[in-house]
């Protein structure tokens, strides 16, 4: 039995550190002198709090056995530099099936720099929402966004609030992943849902395929297109190189051989190993997809630059080549994020200047597989 007891023990000891293995992600450093320099954590300390929004104007609506809410409830994390200097804001939407914890990567990181960044769980389309994740809710994260938003600058205005001066009003920018890459796009530019307080946009791997140019052309804003060339869920070709004839002035970022999924800060551990993480994730993707209502993920809206029902559906493919690494893929977008927002929210004009030199000429020249286009 002692026997038995000791083999019992050390497989649990041998499966807790191989999990820990791969739970714990891989670091990959870019190439370049410039591109080492820009990856490096900034100099300040973060402050991390728990944050919940409780918009009581909007229902959350019922599906499936879900009974829906009066209200919708936003919790999540804020990331936020030890400097009392007001800094610039930054608005993180996760991706279909995810959490809040999905911008810790990148919110930890631009806080080092001097940014505040703020993430939550919306109420349907993550992985915990109370029947499984709707992905027709992503219609309502947008008056979601500019909740959080009118929440934290109340309280930027407060007193008596410890956030209190801390955020610059005037720069305030929106990023997200896939889903929450659409949600950043609608937020931005939608003729009825967009927020006006948000001077600067980053998609990663958002879905484009159901906007034209006329929804681009709603107002003019900084705008940043982050893809993977082989991305299997959302498809490089009918949704990030279109934007270079769609969105005037928008910058294209394109990792080769990227996959989708590659772009979560886990998977930098969790798919350190497999040959393509789209692989590993579409079959979850397409369960919760099917079990979606029968409804288009946009309502069709030609004024708005919206057509329903068009684009490339997600996981066509059987055969699924070798992708960029996760680790890679993660260390670039936090190179792309951080050199975009600087080359639009930084303080100074040299800084905003060395920002769009080293995301344009740089960091493609230190590193082959991203390239970067922009669009006229």
């Amino acid at each position: 039995m002692k026997r038995a007891a000791i083999y019992i023990g050390i497989t649990l000891l041998v499966v807790a550190a191989l999990l820990a293995f791969i739970a714990t992600p891989s670091e990959h450093v870019p190439s370049g002198e410039q591109s080492t320099q820009w990856y490096a954590q900034g100099p300040q300390g973060v402050i991390e709090t728990a944050v919940e929004f409780v918009d009581s104007t909007r229902p959350t609506a019922a599906y499936k056995d879900y009974p829906g809410a009066q209200n919708r409830t936003m919790a999540g994390r804020m990331w936020q530099p030890e400097s009392p200097a007001p800094a610039p804001l930054v608005v993180y939407s996760h991706g279909f099936m995810s959490s809040h914890s999905e911008g810790e990567y990148i919110g930890r990181f631009l806080a080092t720099h001097g940014y505040i960044t703020v993430a939550v769980d919306f109420p349907l389309t993550g992985g915990s929402a109370p029947a499984g994740p709707l992905v027709t809710d992503v219609i309502n994260q947008p008056r979601d966004v500019s909740f959080v938003l009118d929440q934290l600058l109340a309280r930027n205005l407060d007193q008596n609030d410890a956030l209190y001066g801390r955020i610059d009003p005037l720069r305030i920018a929106a990023v997200g992943l896939s889903l929450g890459g659409l949600t950043t796009e609608l937020v931005a530019f939608h003729r009825q849902l967009r927020d006006l307080r948000i001077r600067v946009a980053a998609s990663i791997a958002g879905p484009t395929a159901n906007m034209t140019r006329v929804f681009f052309d709603s107002r003019e804003l900084p705008f940043l297109m982050l893809a993977g060339s082989s991305d299997q869920i959302v498809p490089y070709a009918a949704n990030a190189l279109p934007i270079l004839e769609k969105a005037p002035g928008a910058t294209l970022v394109t990792l080769d051989a990227a996959s989708h999924a590659g772009f979560a800060a886990q998977a930098a551990g969790v798919f350190r190993f497999a040959n393509h993480p789209d692989e590993w994730v579409c079959p979850s993707l397409v369960s919760n997809l099917e079990n979606a209502d029968e409804q288009p993920l946009l309502e069709d809206d030609p004024e708005a630059g919206v057509v329903a029902q068009t684009g490339v559906l997600p996981c066509q493919t059987d055969e699924f080549v070798r992708a960029m690494r996760p680790a890679a893929q993660v260390s670039f977008m936090r190179l792309v994020i951080f050199s975009f927002l600087e080359s639009e929210l930084a303080a100074s004009d040299e800084r905003r200047q060395s920002a769009g030199h080293f995301l344009t000429e740089v960091l493609p020249a230190e590193n082959p597989q991203v390239k970067v286009a922009v669009s006229t």
